[in-house]
């Protein structure tokens, strides 16, 4: 199928979103946040993945065996999802959300959106921790833990703080483009990546317990960061040259294209309106942009299937990072 989201056994889409619909309108929206059971029901993720052996199909019709390799399947449909090592051993999404039960405590309600992608390759499910970070008395961030699974044997367990300013609702990513470079004072990475295997995974909830410090410190070093940002007023000139440096590498047509939507994004009024023209503002105008307005290729459900994609892992993502670093560079 088109769709990146994933429809095997589920009509409207294996994937749940509380309060509200995402913007293409598939799975299912529930009106509170859900325990790993139900989220799991609702969602249709209670189905787990099978190792198998792996054969090739050689000129003359036979089978070789290939002792290299397995395949992951799931066992609900028979479907492959990927070729993977010996040593691969597959996280259940039971177990995966189990996980953050027992790192947050037991069946307490907070899964707010959890999904499939790719026919199972893909599994992403989202957390939301206690309390919430206030940039302003006008402008407060929800605190996420966002962890994504790999069926398929090309991706490592992730797990990583984001939020999400409620005024307008952009997703504000902390940035995970130093998740496997910087550490935390405990030696910890700001994000945690855990391998298929045996050891890796043995060790995950002592890990994400101690991660869950980690991300507490990250967010309010985020919080303090937008603050200063917040703190930082800019002149016309100084918001044209920041949009112009997030735009730079792009063709002359494309680069005016997306300046004026940046500008028009500065001007709403949740941000130059509501909190005049400084760094954060600049920064939120850029954020919203690449959750609305960043350009996918493709038409109708496909188009907005990789839009959600984009959010979640790819050129989105990657332009709200440029966009953070650099705002917190003009306001130091």
């Amino acid at each position: 199928m088109a769709h990146e989201i994933d429809f095997t056994t589920q009509a409207q889409g294996s994937a749940m979103f509380a309060y509200q619909p995402a913007w293409h309108g598939f799975g299912t929206v529930v009106s509170e946040a859900q325990t790993s059971a139900d989220a799991l029901r609702i969602a249709g993720l209670d189905w787990t993945v099978a190792l198998t052996d792996l054969a090739a199909i050689m000129p003359d019709g036979s089978h070789q065996p290939i002792d290299t390799h397995r395949a992951t399947m799931r066992t609900d449909t028979g479907k492959a999802l990927g070729a993977v090592g010996l040593r691969y051993q597959p996280l259940q999404n039971r177990d995966a959300f189990a996980w953050m039960d027992e790192v947050v405590g037991e069946q307490l309600a907070i899964w707010h959106t959890c999904g499939s992608l790719r026919g199972g390759k893909d599994v992403w499910m989202l957390a939301k921790l206690p309390g919430n970070l206030e940039v302003c008395d006008r402008d407060v961030l929800d605190k996420y833990v966002l962890i994504t699974n790999n069926h398929a044997g090309t991706g490592a367990v992730r797990l990583f703080p984001t939020s999400v300013r409620v005024v307008c609702a952009n997703t504000l990513r902390l940035a995970i483009s130093e998740v496997d470079s910087n550490k935390s004072d405990a030696g910890l990475p700001l994000g945690l990546k855990l391998f298929h295997t045996a050891g890796s995974l043995g060790k995950r909830v002592q890990k994400a317990r101690e991660l869950l410090g980690v991300i507490g410190k990250s967010h309010d070093e985020f919080a303090q960061a937008a603050r200063s940002m917040l703190a930082k007023p800019l002149n016309t000139q100084q918001v044209s040259d920041y949009f112009g440096g997030l735009v730079e590498n792009r063709s002359d047509r494309n680069r005016e294209k997306v300046l004026g939507q940046l500008w028009d994004r500065f001007a709403l009024p949740t941000n130059e309106g509501g909190y005049k023209s400084n760094a954060w503002t600049a920064y939120n105008a850029a954020s919203e942009w690449a959750d609305h307005e960043l350009r996918v290729t493709g038409k109708g459900e496909k188009r907005m299937e990789r839009k959600f994609r984009s959010c979640l892992f790819g050129s989105a993502h990657a332009f709200k990072e440029r966009a953070w670093a650099s705002a917190v560079e003009m306001a130091v």
